[in-house]
Parts: C-alpha cells; structure tokens; sequence
C-alpha cells in the first residue's frame, strides 16, 4: 500500500510494508519512473532494506499491531 502526499513542488510518497516483495517491487518501479521522495515505512526498516539514493528515499522503523475492540 501506498500513499502519496503532495505539496507545491514536492512529491512525497509513503510505502507501508516496503521491506516485503510487492513494496520492494514499488519502490525500484517509482525510483526508475517518478521523481517523488519516498518514506519507506517496514518493521526493521535499517535490517531489512538497503537505501539506493539517499536523497530520495527515507527510512522509518515500524511496529505494526493489530489494534482490535475487547468484547463486552
């Protein structure tokens, strides 16, 4: 999944699971394709993924839970 922020000259677009197969693929595609800046959001994000442009591409470590309501 991926969502993109834009604001006056500037494209930021944030991968959410960058470090598995779908948001690796995502991320090469918008390197090579689209001149936005990524935030690349995975759980061991510094482990996981390697930075190809650093001017680009951004790293944020994430715990991901699955938030659920208590039965009353």
């Amino acid at each position: 999944m991926y969502i993109r922020i834009q604001k006056r000259n500037h494209n930021e677009t944030l991968i959410l699971g960058a470090a598995g197969q779908i948001g690796k693929t995502l991320t090469d595609y918008l390197l090579k394709q689209t001149n936005h800046e990524l935030v690349l959001y995975a759980r061991n994000a510094n482990r996981r993924l390697k930075v190809t442009d650093p001017k680009r591409e951004k790293l944020w470590r994430a715990t991901f839970l699955m938030l659920t309501s208590s039965p009353r």
